[in-house]
């Protein structure tokens, strides 16, 4: 590995190639235990938990959802978010905006 860096691989070849799961972009909806909708930036659900095919909303939440955040959102929204993705054991991917550390 050149300058000691490994290579770059994005979460959609990764998944794949190891056949995990599927990974969905933001247009794919989560109807969460509390009943709200969520469609976060990227997710990634595990093959073991997808019923097949899915279509409509998935009836279950993502194993990891990744919310990129903008200055805009208020620190309640983002609370509420983490919160309704945590409840049901959802990994979370934090926050990379300047400024705002990690979680």
């Amino acid at each position: 590995m050149p300058g000691g860096r490994a290579p770059r691989r994005d979460l959609p070849a990764f998944v794949r190639e190891k056949r995990l799961g599927k990974v969905f972009d933001s247009s794919t909806g989560y109807r969460l235990p509390r009943g709200n909708v969520r469609s976060p930036d990227a997710s990634f659900v595990s093959s073991k938990r997808l019923p097949g095919v899915p279509e409509g909303f998935l009836e279950l939440a993502p194993d990891l959802a990744v919310v990129v955040l903008s200055p805009e959102d208020s620190p309640r929204d983002v609370l509420d978010k983490v919160g309704e993705y945590l409840a049901p054991a959802c990994g979370w991917c934090g926050s990379s905006t300047p400024g705002r550390p990690a979680r």
